[in-house]
């Protein structure tokens, strides 16, 4: 079971893959490794910084292409692909109960809603893990 007490308070931190902190891949990369015993890419070598939002928008766009289907209805772990700046550069884990999880750079980790006002019309889609 995962103690999300203990996720929600991890700092980001560019390229983080670690409780020490993360970004948003990060955070996906060990909540599936803890939770889920699975071993998603790291890509630390395919971007320099958070700021490069149309490659980190191509390498989500295309992760998700070859090891995830998208789910109309989605399931605790899934994935949560965020549209922001007009187009899909940002994922979150979705937990439930509509509540998604996610790193931002400007305010950490954090629990959000996917219905809310401010995530209700950037959310592109919901991503099952299939490797």
């Amino acid at each position: 079971m995962i103690n999300l007490k203990e996720y929600s308070r991890v700092p980001f931190l560019e390229k983080g893959r670690s409780k020490k902190g993360w970004d948003c891949w990060g955070l996906a990369y060990v909540l599936y490794k803890e939770a889920l015993n699975i071993n998603l890419p790291l890509y630390l070598e395919d971007y320099t910084s958070t700021g490069q939002k149309d490659v980190i928008g191509t390498l989500i766009t295309d992760q998700l292409a070859v090891m995830w289907e998208e789910v109309k209805a989605p399931n605790e772990f899934d994935i949560v692909n965020i549209r922001l700046r007009g187009r899909p550069m940002h994922i979150g884990v979705y937990l439930g109960k509509n509540r998604f999880i996610h790193a931002l750079e400007n305010s950490g980790t954090v629990i959000e809603r996917v219905d809310s006002i401010m995530w209700q019309n950037r959310i592109e889609g919901f991503f099952k893990y299939v490797g």
